[in-house]
Parts: C-alpha cells; sequence; structure tokens
C-alpha cells in the first residue's frame, strides 16, 4: 500500500469516527422502564379504579420518585426517563430524550382511583438549539 492511500484511509476513519458515535451510543435511563411498558399489555389491564391497591403498585414499580414520604400520600408520581445522544455534525452532539410520567391517585384507604400516564418523545435537553437536528 501507498502511504498516500494509508493517509487517506486514516483521514476517512477520522472524520467518520464522530458519527458513528453517535449512532452507537446507548441511551441513559433514570430508572429501569418497568415490565408493563415493554409488554403488549396496556396498564388499564391492571390498573383498575376502586379495585387496584398501593401495594400491587408497589409491588410492579416500586416506591414511586414522588412524593419522598409516599406511604400517606394520595397522589404518587413515577418518572421514567432515556437519553440518547445524537451527533450530527462532528463534535456537536445533541442530547434527545423520551420521558413517561405516570401520575396515580389513590384514596384514603389506599385504593387507585384513577391514573394519567403522559409521554413526551423525542425532545432536546434545555439549551439544545433544535435547528439542524435529524429524526
Amino acid at each position: 500500500m501507498r502511504p498516500n492511500s494509508i493517509k487517506l484511509i486514516i483521514y476517512t476513519l477520522m472524520l467518520a469516527l464522530p458519527f458513528v458515535q453517535g449512532c452507537m451510543s446507548g441511551g441513559v435511563r433514570s430508572h429501569n422502564l418497568p415490565e408493563t411498558f415493554s409488554e403488549k399489555k396496556p396498564l388499564s389491564s391492571w390498573l383498575i379504579a376502586g379495585k387496584t391497591t398501593k401495594r400491587e403498585v408497589l409491588n410492579r414499580f416500586g416506591p414511586p420518585n414522588f412524593p419522598e414520604n409516599f406511604s400517606e400520600a394520595l397522589s404518587w408520581r413515577y418518572i421514567w426517563s432515556q437519553q440518547s445522544r445524537l451527533v450530527i455534525v462532528p463534535l456537536s452532539p445533541k442530547i434527545l430524550g423520551h420521558e413517561q410520567i405516570l401520575t396515580l391517585s389513590f384514596t384514603e384507604d389506599g385504593h387507585l382511583i384513577n391514573y394519567k400516564l403522559d409521554e413526551q418523545s423525542p425532545h432536546l435537553q434545555k439549551g439544545d438549539d433544535p435547528k439542524g437536528v435529524f429524526f
């Protein structure tokens, strides 16, 4: 191989590496998503108003993110988020995210009144400029 060919290969790899890095970077999660969100079964199949209890929710999801003193609280909130880096231009990564927020309301005796699942996806983290981002 000629010296110029080797230089060209190295130069090409150096230019491509940041793009490959962005494609290969894994997501960062605040918590592991519970099985319920990865299954095909909807939450409504087991979150039933008047029947589902705080204990059942704790067994499935663990302690909620909010409030800290959840045992006496009538409203719980779980937040699951995943972030990934996207490299568009070398050395200019953008952070994309996906977030799920589950809010549950309970009666005084610990039975579910209702729940709400909000999903936000994808979004840029604060401070990122949305111009030039490819989805």
